[in-house]
């Protein structure tokens, strides 16, 4: 086998690693990616396709100059993101929930899911009383002023670090650039440009292109259905 290029990016996304010398039969070959194995869907002479999955544990971390361990992320893209039941959390907040995973305190039955996720979205489909939280870098494409706008039912909170990729890192008591306490107007989902709350977009923040931004963004939502986006 000659493997030459490889293109691919984060769960249920396809990874395509093209060459020369592949089986023709799909079944005789397998492929990993960090540990984690890839669905091979397609091969060729020159070409494998797989289908890339959901990475459930961490076998390696990232470091900060803290010495502080952070999470890992398949092929390099994409937020480690968990969703948690809030149920048993008083009072449901923002600031309680993201302060019981600051200390460790929260209750890790109450996890629901946890994966990397390529996008800060999430649909009305997980029901009621959950709260979700995204952790990464953001990086730029262009240098200059961005603005971030958060769109949530219930409530939101994104932390944007302008230090580069490798310095320390703590949100411990920080203040969100962009925030809601409260359910924003159903009009306004998913129209970036409207703002019923003045805390729901941030001041302009000058970034560099290709630098990597550390980001945590927390969504909350109570009773019935709940969603949230985030735009720059």
């Amino acid at each position: 086998m000659n493997d030459t290029t490889r293109s691919g990016s984060i769960n249920g996304q396809d990874l395509v690693i093209k060459g020369t010398g592949f089986s023709l039969n799909k079944t005789d070959v397998s492929v990993e990616v960090d540990g984690v194995p890839c669905a091979v869907s397609e091969s060729t002479f020159t070409q494998v396709k797989c289908r890339l999955q959901k990475k459930t544990t961490q076998s390696a971390n990232l470091t900060s100059n803290s010495g502080t361990p952070l999470n890992t992320y398949i092929s390099g893209s994409g937020f480690f993101y968990q969703r948690y039941s809030i149920g048993s959390i008083s009072p449901q907040t923002i600031t309680k929930f993201k302060d019981l995973l600051d200390t460790n305190k929260i209750n890790v039955s109450t996890l629901q899911d946890s994966y990397v996720s390529g996008e800060l979205k999430t649909e009305n489909v997980f029901g009621e009383y959950y709260g979700e939280v995204w952790k990464g870098y953001f990086m730029p494409t262009v240098t200059g002023n961005h603005k971030f706008r958060g769109i949530a039912d219930d409530a939101f909170a994104l932390y944007l670090s302008t230090a580069v990729y490798g310095s320390t890192i703590s949100f411990v008591n920080a203040t969100p650039i962009a925030y809601t306490n409260s359910t924003q107007a159903t009009t306004i989902y998913p129209n970036y440009y409207q703002v019923d709350y003045t805390t729901s977009e941030s001041a302009y923040i000058s970034l560099e292109a290709g630098k990597q931004y550390y980001m945590e963004v927390y969504h909350l939502n109570g009773g019935s259905g709940g969603k949230f986006s985030l735009s720059v």
